[in-house]
């Protein structure tokens, strides 16, 4: 008898299957950019300390820009000239510094063979260190700070180790996850080996639903040996890949928004993670590309590429055919948490699992009408919460008695905003209020 899949215990939504579905899911190489700007921040870390000038030559994967415990370190995607250090704003971040560089010279990863290293004569701590130095970060998920996590979980109190892959995206429109699971194996296996080296003794769970089981079901039966891992099939309600709700399918612990699954004794990471991770360990490759989803009903051929950090938006449109449509809005991320853009010249950051480039049809933008009170926004929060009730006490300014009704508990996740039939911007109500307090 299969069991039925896993899912977190309260609301959520089944997002609509929307077309255009990707037909060719195979990883497209993007053409190398002429010029890249390579921002020296990332969303919610520290600038990076710039350590090139104009005029100077850099190699590829050279350092750009130095890390601190609050920053990231910044490479060259592309071996050149730096043209200028300049501002610009970024979205997501706001205005910050970025260097561009004008592709001149000859690479010295790219169509090379790549040596294998012993990671295995390194120490726990060489590993982490590595980590930083290359910049690895949590590709695809909202919580940014990977190598934080992972050394609070060596110092955590728990008992024991629990590491989940979640193998699927968040958004059915998003392939990027299950792709990376079903064409990149040998680094799969290679990434849980480094962390079950990190954790000896961890217990590995491989989250899938049913568009990437294909590919989970391959990597469990080839890493399985080498590390102690289960498998969990899980099911298609958004937000199914937020951390606390994945935590609830996969083990059926509710922990409440805030709370540090590190020092709880849980990793909760993503395929794009852990090919970012064995580059860095097994191949001492920073990270200067990544693979992402490029679709919309405005593009005439959706495409999962792998381009260089750096390369604007534009050109990565460029490589999925001519518009059929104009755009009535260019998303970076997920359709319900991703974060609009309006310059085309916009750069891939590490931090973009996706861009959504949709029609008018796809975006279900309407006036904002009064409530009708069909307490949709409610039956579907996963959290639990009244959000036309909070909504209201925000716009009477009587924030604290949202904050004792529950709004620490909203994950932003979205959801009550995309199905309220009124329009009502809950969401970014809530997401502005929980910022002015942290801030």
């Amino acid at each position: 008898m299969i069991a039925s899949p896993r899912r977190f215990r309260l609301g959520g939504i089944v997002p609509a299957l929307r077309t255009p579905l990707i037909q060719d899911t195979r990883v497209w190489n993007a053409s190398l950019p002429a010029a890249a700007l390579v921002p020296l921040q990332v969303r919610d870390f520290e600038p990076a300390v710039c350590v090139v000038k104009p005029g100077d030559r850099v190699k590829e994967g050279m350092i750009l820009g130095t890390a601190s415990d609050r920053s990231l370190a910044v490479h060259a995607p592309i071996p050149g000239i730096v043209r200028e250090i300049r501002r610009f704003d970024l979205p997501g971040v706001g205005e910050t510094e970025g260097v561009i560089i004008d592709f001149q010279g000859e690479f010295d990863r790219l169509g090379r063979p790549q040596n294998l290293l012993d990671w295995k004569t390194l120490s726990p701590g060489q590993i982490l260190s590595k980590l930083q130095s290359t910049g690895v970060i949590e590709m695809s998920r909202r919580r940014l700070g990977f190598v934080d996590s992972l050394r609070s979980l060596v110092s955590s109190s728990a008992t024991r180790i629990h590491i989940i892959i979640g193998a699927f995206d968040s958004d059915p429109l998003l392939r990027t996850e299950e792709t990376i699971v079903r064409d990149f194996l040998e680094p799969m296996v290679g990434g849980l080996q480094i962390l079950g080296y990190l954790f000896p003794g961890a217990e590995f769970h491989l989250a899938y639903n049913w568009r990437s089981r294909a590919g989970a079901h391959t990597l469990f039966s080839r890493v399985k040996k080498s590390v102690k891992i289960s498998r969990i099939s899980v099911s298609d309600y958004y937000p199914q890949a937020d951390d606390l709700m994945l935590l609830s399918a996969v083990t059926g612990k509710e922990l409440p928004e805030g709370t540090s699954l590190a020092q709880k004794g849980y990793c909760i990471t993503s395929p794009s993670t852990l090919l970012a991770v064995y580059q860095a360990i097994a191949l001492n490759q920073p990270v200067i590309e990544r693979i992402l989803t490029v679709t919309g009903g405005a593009l005439g051929q959706p495409r999962i590429i792998k381009a260089r950090l750096g390369t604007n938006i534009a050109e990565l449109l460029r490589e999925c055919g001519r518009l059929t449509k104009e755009p009535a809005k260019v998303v970076l991320g997920d359709s319900f948490q991703g974060i609009p853009v309006t310059q085309l010249d916009t750069p891939l950051t590490k931090d973009t699992s996706g861009i959504l480039v949709l029609e008018e049809s796809e975006i279900h933008e309407e006036p904002t009408k009064e409530c009708i009170q069909c307490g949709l926004c409610a039956s579907s929060c996963p959290a639990g919460l009244d959000p036309m009730r909070l909504y209201k006490m925000l716009d009477l300014g009587h924030s604290s008695h949202a904050f004792r009704e529950g709004l620490d508990l909203c994950t932003t996740c979205g959801i009550c905003s995309s199905i309220c039939p009124s329009r009502i911007p809950l969401t970014s109500s809530f997401a502005r209020e929980k910022e002015n307090i942290r801030g």
